[in-house]
This record gives structure tokens, sequence and C-alpha cells, in this order.
């Protein structure tokens, strides 16, 4: 007995065509894959950019450092102040 496609119940013949669908959406899903892999490169490129704001940041934390050290200079001030007060006659 020949075996041959008019011979299969309907229902399976509409089992393979609907794998097939599957199969070409699966092909296009890799073209979609691709196309995340160029826009990963571009996320590299920001986060080269986020580098440089890290180097900004740095730069105006020495900024505070240096206005710290004006500070101290104002405590040193204020100790001057208090040698004055207690040399005073009571």
């Amino acid at each position: 007995m020949a075996f041959n496609h008019d011979s299969l119940p309907v229902h399976f013949t509409h089992t393979l065509q609907q794998c097939g669908d599957s199969f070409r959406q699966n092909a296009e899903g890799r073209s979609d894959n691709e196309d995340m892999r160029s826009s990963n490169v571009e996320g590299r490129s920001d986060n080269e950019d986020t580098c440089s704001s890290n180097a900004e940041v740095r730069s105006s934390n020495e900024d505070t450092r240096f206005s710290n050290a004006e500070g101290h200079s104002g405590n040193e001030d204020t100790r001057f102040c208090n040698a004055r007060t207690s040399s005073t006659p009571s």
C-alpha cells in the first residue's frame, strides 16, 4: 500500500501546516535577534558616556576637598578668638 498525503486525516495535515508556520516565525525571530545585537553595540557607547560623566563628578569632589581646607582655616581663626577671650583680665 502506497502512502500519500491525501490518505492522511485532515487534522494531521493541518498540524503539519502549523509547524511550518512556526518554523518561519522562528527564522524571522533570528533576524530580530541580530537587530538587538546591533542595539547592544550602541548601548556600549552609552556606557562610555557614563564613564566620562563620572570623571566630571570626581573633579567636583576635588573642589569639595578644597572647600574643606578653607573650613579648617576658619576653625583656626576661631581658636585665635578664644585665645584672646581667655587672656582678658577679670
